[in-house]
């Protein structure tokens, strides 16, 4: 599978781009030809005007607007750049072999994490000392 979308055949945008030529052509030539057409297009373009002003169409017409065109933006950024995602190399760390540390003779092995057996106390990854036992004092009976 793919991880790209399809993207369209080549020179989908001739079709539209003809009937929009040959749109333009016939208005213009209908402007020039009749008075009457000349009439009616002036008409129907202030009346289309005229609706588009209104302020809650303008208003979400321009948002819708400034959807498409960053939606189209994207995809064509993604058509060039090519899909966004992030390929991360994780390296695994080597797991100690435990038996070796034990037939070495100088490493010791506490709890899965190994120790240097020459490094002094406290230097490195020293092992916790053993807790201290506490004396508790003698309590009265009845006391808490």
């Amino acid at each position: 599978m793919r991880d790209q979308p399809t993207l369209p055949a080549r020179g989908w945008w001739i079709a539209p781009l003809v009937f929009v030529l040959f749109f333009i052509a016939a208005v213009v030539t209908v402007w020039q030809v009749s008075e009457e057409g000349r009439e009616l297009l002036a008409k129907s373009f202030m009346t289309i005007a005229g609706y588009l002003a209104t302020p809650f169409v303008l208003e979400t017409s321009v948002a819708l607007f400034g959807l498409v065109a960053v939606l189209v933006f994207n995809e064509w950024r993604r058509a060039k750049d090519g899909p966004d995602y992030v390929e991360m190399m994780v390296e695994d760390d080597p797991v100690p072999d435990i038996a070796a540390f034990g037939k070495a003779g100088r490493a010791e092995v506490t709890l899965g994490v190994a120790k240097d057996a020459s490094l002094p106390h406290g230097a490195g990854l020293s092992p916790l000392p053993p807790p201290q036992k506490k004396e508790s004092a003698p309590t009265k009976a009845g006391a808490l």
